[in-house]
């Protein structure tokens, strides 16, 4: 399981919406690090959308620390065959 069913660009939209809600907050990084539970170089490493190495668990763990609601809704596909992750993450969403 992997790209084919949307992780990458699930985890990019995770990691921009964790952006959008450490400036909303008015955090810096190591601010933010700290408060995650994680270092400076490793918070840096996914708001320059090297994802691969973190799981959508952890992201959405840390969107959840910062405050932001996470949503997870499961649903037969009109076709079975093509079954995906999906990520909506509005835009302009703030603190």
């Amino acid at each position: 399981m992997g790209e084919e069913y949307g992780h990458e660009e699930t985890r990019a939209q995770l990691a921009a919406a964790l952006e959008r809600a450490m400036v909303a907050k008015g955090m810096t990084q190591v601010q933010t690090a700290r408060a995650l539970g994680t270092d400076q170089p490793t918070l840096s490493k996914v708001l320059r959308g090297r994802t691969s190495s973190i799981s959508l668990d952890k992201l959405m763990s840390w969107l959840l620390i910062l405050g932001r609601s996470v949503e997870i809704r499961v649903f037969e596909p009109a076709d079975p065959g093509r079954a995906r992750l999906t990520s909506i993450v509005p835009q302009d969403v703030d603190a």
